[in-house]
């Protein structure tokens, strides 16, 4: 027995596994005529949850081409995250995060994270959560840039605002110190704000953006994709 005012969601267990998945895709395109520049975008989310645990996969990729430029431009981040709920506000999570970008040089970043985090407040329009933890980072950049490899600690924030009418906020950032590379700081962050159409329908748009305050030789410390699109929601 609970008081109606702690009762955030009502979601039921004991049913199928289409009851317990959920999943998103919305995708975009765009075209410039005067140098032919053709963007393709795809911003996806795909989960299952649990009683006591939520189990969550993303990927958001941009690949654009132009007249007079040989090789393409393509920029991809996806994440797996595993959320166990613990008592009291409380939840622990490992996560992996894979990120490239051939405008920077960099064939793939693979982050292994393992940390917890707190509820400062969760309702039935919002929630708001703290977070911190480890994270093992391994880069594979292209030549000449050589490979890295670091130990980092990591603090961040997530913020969802998701029974607001039509609409809905989500935030995530988070900030990586790193241990063994003196001075060396890393930060993300991810901006999604969805509108919510008829028959399961939506607009969206997001961005992503990262930062590297010691990038390497002749890569910037700062880089950001901005994506709209239209997708489907199941």
């Amino acid at each position: 027995t609970v008081q109606i005012e702690d009762i955030v969601l009502l979601k039921g267990f004991e049913g199928t596994f289409k009851d317990s998945f959920f999943a998103n895709i919305d995708l975009g395109f765009s075209l410039t005529k005067a140098n032919n520049l053709r963007q393709f975008s795809t911003r996806s989310n795909i989960g299952y949850s649990e009683r006591k645990w939520m189990l969550t996969a993303s990927i958001n990729s941009l690949v654009s081409n132009q007249d007079g430029q040989e090789i393409e431009t393509s920029r991809t981040d996806a994440r797996i995250t595993f959320k166990y709920s613990l008592p009291k506000g409380w939840f622990a999570f490992p996560e992996i995060i894979f990120f490239s970008n051939n405008e920077i040089n960099l064939n793939l970043r693979s982050v292994y994270k393992l940390g917890a985090g707190y509820y400062i407040f969760k309702t039935n329009k919002a929630y708001w959560g703290a977070l911190g933890g480890l994270a093992y980072t391994i880069e594979d950049y292209k030549l000449p840039q050589p490979n890295r490899s670091s130990m980092e600690a990591f603090i961040g924030t997530d913020l969802n605002f998701y029974n607001i009418g039509d609409f809905n906020f989500a935030l995530n950032a988070n900030g990586y110190p790193s241990l063994t590379e003196k001075g060396r700081f890393r930060a993300d962050l991810a901006l999604d704000i969805k509108y919510d159409l008829p028959l399961d329908f939506y607009i969206k748009v997001g961005t992503t953006y990262n930062y590297d305050n010691q990038p390497g030789d002749g890569v910037t410390p700062s880089d950001y994709v901005f994506q709209t699109g239209f997708g489907y929601e199941f």
